[in-house]
């Protein structure tokens, strides 16, 4: 009885540890297809969040600085990967510059910390 509990509890731990890293897998090519092919640094704000739109919803509210710099703070859920994920878009003199989304508490950055989605 021991013996096949354990090999039950060594299996389940196998296939959780592989959907969690087939999700994460999924989760992390979505996300770069998304915000780092079909966006481009320059582009309008109409622009970004038509191209956003067509993967999903999204919720967003913006922060403007002046002088055309501003942040979108945008929940984004996508339809193929459960789940909603907070993102920062950012603007300066009106034109798209990049993405980051809030660092986790796990990662030790501390608070209002972000980190690049797409390298430069």
């Amino acid at each position: 009885m021991n013996k096949a509990f354990l090999i039950l509890l060594v299996i389940m731990a196998v296939i959780g540890a592989s959907f969690f890293f087939y999700r994460s897998t999924t989760v992390g090519n979505r996300r770069n297809q998304i915000f780092c092919e079909q966006l481009n640094i320059g582009m309008c704000k109409d622009e970004v969040l038509h191209v956003l739109e067509r993967f999903g919803s999204i919720h967003y509210s913006t922060a403007d600085f002046g002088s055309g710099n501003f942040e979108i703070y945008m929940g984004y859920v996508d339809p193929r990967i459960v789940g909603q994920k907070t993102y920062i878009l950012s603007f300066n003199n009106s034109k798209y510059s990049g993405v980051s989304v809030p660092a986790s508490f796990w990662e030790g950055k501390g608070i209002g910390s972000v980190n690049a989605v797409c390298d430069p």
